[in-house]
């Protein structure tokens, strides 16, 4: 599933990745590292799509759930687009995390 939702995103085909996440149902006996690519997925549509609560919810659980050890580009990817989103609902993200 994430690779075909990667494929809509690289072409920038929002709609139809939002329609295919509506009409599936993720499996729940995957890793960590892949429902946290589909957290992330998820996360970057609803932000395309002006959910921004949403949005943030679900890259907030992204992070929580990718590895702490490796994927250091994953996870930067994840933490600029939650404080878009962040910045974009308003909020001042904390000091901390451009650290």
């Amino acid at each position: 599933m994430n690779i075909i939702i990667r494929t809509y995103l690289q072409q920038n085909l929002y709609e139809q990745a939002r329609n295919f996440m509506v009409k599936t149902q993720f499996p729940e006996n995957v890793s960590n590292n892949q429902y946290a690519r589909y957290l992330y997925y998820q996360g970057r549509i609803k932000a395309v799509q002006l959910e921004y609560s949403e949005a943030q919810a679900s890259l907030i659980h992204c992070l929580r759930k990718a590895p702490e050890v490796g994927a250091v580009g994953f996870r930067i990817h994840a933490q600029k687009l939650l404080i878009i989103v962040e910045l974009l609902m308003g909020e001042i993200p904390n000091r901390q995390v451009f650290n």
